[in-house]
Order: structure tokens, then C-alpha cells, then sequence
């Protein structure tokens, strides 16, 4: 395995996973230098991600699915959007607003979890979006009841044009 396409940047370079030496093609970019980390490299997301089951299988959804995530420079359509679902199996991540690898990480996982259910965007399905970057980032098997209502009180909040449910009654 490891045929899929796993980051691309704007230029349109491939970056194929190698076994041994992922990322060794690095991407640079450059953040402002109050940031910590202030490069996000195709390596260290990818490692951040296969730090727990959860990040493995985005990973392998990405394979399986011959996703292309695209790391790019560009500001977003507007300036609360992280990543978005760019094509179909195609994603852009916003890496002058993810800003660190773990950011990056966590909004590959987001824009994952709306390539899986694949239907019109709506509060629910931001819920679940939030709810497997929480999941992830604490690799926990469930939330509490209380951390469930911050996601929806979160997507509530950030969302309040989105229909509660999509068109097939998720939600």
C-alpha cells in the first residue's frame, strides 16, 4: 500500500507518503515568529496524526480513498475557515490560519469527517466534525455529556445560518 496521495501544495508537487521517510519533501511555511512552531511540514502533521488510533485511520481514510489534502498559502474565502471540502476527495487547509502542525492535524481530521458523510452541511453534521477533533485531540473512545453540549453550544454559536439537519434528516 501506500499508493494515495496524501498532501499536496498549491503548486501542485506531489508529496507521496515514502515508508521510511515521510515528508522529507518539505513544506515550509512561514508563520509569524511569536508562533512556537513556526513551520507545519508534511512530516510533522503527518506524525502528529499517526499519534493515536483515531489520526491512523484519517490517515488511512485519506489512502483509501485517494483523498488529496492541500496545504495551502492562500487566505480563505473567509477568514473563520480553517479547511473546507474543496472537490470531491479534496481538502484545503489554510495553513496561514491553522498556524501549528497540531491545528493542521485537527483540521484534516474535521474536513475527514465531513468527507464520510458526505451529504449537505448542516449543524449536526459540524457537531460530528467537532466531536472527532475533540476525540482525536484527546484520544478518548467517547466525550462526556457535558463536552457534547460545548461542541453543539460551539457550532451554535459559529453557525447560525446552517440548517439544523441536512436533507436526508441527519441531525
Amino acid at each position: 500500500g501506500g499508493k494515495g496521495k496524501l498532501y499536496r501544495d498549491e503548486n501542485l508537487k506531489r508529496f507521496e507518503r515514502r515508508k521510511s521517510n515521510m515528508g522529507s519533501d518539505i513544506l515550509t511555511i512561514t508563520v509569524p515568529d511569536d508562533y512556537k512552531h513556526n513551520t507545519i511540514t508534511t512530516k510533522s502533521v503527518y506524525k502528529t496524526l499517526s499519534k493515536n488510533d483515531r489520526g491512523k485511520a484519517v490517515i488511512k481514510y485519506i489512502r483509501d480513498n485517494n483523498v488529496t489534502v492541500i496545504l495551502s498559502y492562500s487566505d480563505p474565502p473567509r477568514p473563520s475557515i480553517l479547511g473546507r471540502v474543496s472537490g470531491e476527495n479534496e481538502m484545503t487547509i489554510y495553513v496561514k490560519k491553522t498556524k501549528t502542525s497540531l491545528e493542521t492535524a485537527l483540521t484534516i481530521v474535521h474536513e475527514t469527517e465531513h468527507l464520510k458523510i458526505n451529504k449537505p452541511n448542516s449543524k449536526w453534521q459540524e457537531q460530528q466534525c467537532f466531536i472527532a477533533e475533540r476525540l482525536f485531540l484527546l484520544n478518548k473512545e467517547y466525550l462526556t455529556d457535558s463536552e457534547i453540549v460545548d461542541i453543539m453550544i460551539k457550532v451554535e454559536n459559529a453557525y447560525p445560518g446552517l440548517p439544523e439537519e441536512d436533507d436526508y434528516g441527519y441531525g
